[in-house]
């Protein structure tokens, strides 16, 4: 069972619990945790992008679970931010830059610079102060 503290995230070996399995997870981790079934996560992305056939990108929400960047992000188009923090945590799992999305209602000026300089290449302008904010730092044709 590999268990990630931080967050009380268990992703169990077996996924039949009795209620004896999940009475001792509770005593290991808390009482507050979460399992995941990494197999059927991975599934569903790929029941989705079968769906889509092509016609859109699929993009994961940090989020909504930032500790599964280990099992979308082969999976997914791209990784959606929407805090430095957010960001942060993809850099550090060796998430490029063109694979980013940099979202979020709250950007500000100092945010966007940081995550173009970054090489995010995605950012959502949701209004045209951050519009300005990306073109005033963009150095490259491709931005």
């Amino acid at each position: 069972m590999k268990n990630f503290k931080d967050w009380n995230l268990v992703i169990p070996e077996k996924y039949d619990f009795t209620y004896e399995d999940l009475e001792k997870i509770g005593h290991t981790y808390g009482k507050s945790f979460y399992i995941f079934d990494e197999q059927r996560l991975i599934r569903n992305i790929r029941a989705v992008k079968e769906k889509l056939a092509g016609s859109a990108q699929l993009c994961f929400s940090m989020k909504s679970n930032p500790w599964l960047i280990r099992y979308v992000q082969r999976e997914v188009d791209c990784l959606e931010v929407c805090s430095p923090g957010e960001l942060k945590r993809c850099i550090e799992a060796g998430i490029r830059g063109d694979q980013i999305v940099l979202d979020g209602v709250m950007k500000t000026e100092k945010e966007i610079h940081a995550a173009i300089k970054k090489a995010v290449e995605r950012v959502s302008a949701d209004s045209s102060k951050n519009e300005t904010y990306c073109k005033s730092d963009t150095s490259s044709d491709k931005r």
